[in-house]
């Protein structure tokens, strides 16, 4: 009886995921998340996880375990330059080196064009400007905490699912050079992002400078939303329709509703969908083109 019931635990535990720590064509090291079985047949997603200042991509900022819990996923930290010229700003060609990483990757695996990309910290500030620099090749932003931030997102970053955070308790400077702190900084780009028509999610948390559960959970939801090409409420009320049926549904689903954010200064009104989304015409078309390339890929 114990065998048997050992058994029965064993099997219901996920598929641990395989790490592999490899170097890209430029000699640098990155860690690479996969399931313990790889479809030959199935398209995945690039997720890739930002690591902080001083540190490396092992465990990928905290995304290892999504090979476990999405199915179409595999995982990437890169390791960074943490020398000067800072992998943050895009120095040392770090942008190149994740490109590379993806193209390397793209023989091995069938893999989306686009990558979704997470950070907090000094992660978030690579992720929000390889996002600005290379929106083609990005499909969501999760960008939290970071020490800077551009000053605005690129226009043709509208295309892109963007969740983004500070917390109001992170007040320090990053550097001591530094001409404002995490969260000024994070509520200037707020700021000029909130006088374009993005597709956003931003909030604060009541934290310093440490990930809490929210940006764990927004995250999740970003991804969930960017490689869908569906908000979470609208999976749900159109599970099992055909296509036709859904985007007939989601074309009739146009309700926004006023909703106050405050950044601790400065108070929002925006219009939201029913997951507290702002939405946009570029990231809506975008959304649907994922929608519908996801289901010519099942037949």
């Amino acid at each position: 009886m114990k065998k048997v019931l050992l058994l029965a635990l064993l099997l219901a535990l996920p598929l641990f995921a395989k790490e592999e720590k490899r170097q890209c064509k430029m000699g640098r090291d990155y860690w690479l998340y996969t399931p313990e079985t790889v479809d030959k047949n199935k398209t995945y997603w690039l997720v890739v996880g930002v690591h902080g200042a001083k540190g490396n991509g092992k465990g990928a900022s905290g995304l290892s375990s999504w090979v476990e819990k999405y199915p179409n996923v595999i995982v990437v930290g890169p390791s960074f330059p943490i020398a000067g010229p800072y992998y943050q700003g895009l120095g040392g060609e770090s942008d190149q080196q994740l490109l590379n990483i993806h193209k390397e990757l793209s023989k091995e695996f069938k893999l989306h064009t686009k990558m979704f990309l997470h950070g907090f910290s000094g992660g978030s500030q690579y992720s929000h400007r390889f996002a600005n620099k290379h929106p083609k090749s990005v499909i969501g932003v999760s960008s939290h905490s970071g020490g800077s931030w551009e000053d605005a997102p690129d226009k043709d970053t509208a295309s892109i699912i963007w969740t983004l955070s500070c917390g109001l308790k992170d007040t320090a400077l990053s550097t001591p050079e530094s001409p404002m702190n995490r969260i000024d900084f994070f509520r200037k780009f707020y700021q000029a992002m909130n006088k374009g028509p993005f597709t956003a999610k931003p909030f604060v948390t009541q934290a310093g400078h440490s990930p809490s559960g929210e940006v764990k959970d927004a995250a999740e939801e970003c991804f969930r939303v960017a490689t869908t090409g569906l908000f979470d409420y609208q999976r749900k009320a159109t599970e099992g329709m055909n296509t036709m049926n859904r985007e007939s549904w989601i074309k009739k689903d146009a309700k926004l509703t006023e909703k106050e954010f405050n950044d601790g200064v400065k108070t929002y009104k925006l219009k939201v969908n029913q997951d507290g989304w702002t939405v946009g015409p570029a990231a809506l078309k975008s959304m649907t083109d994922t929608r519908l390339m996801l289901d010519k890929m099942k037949k």
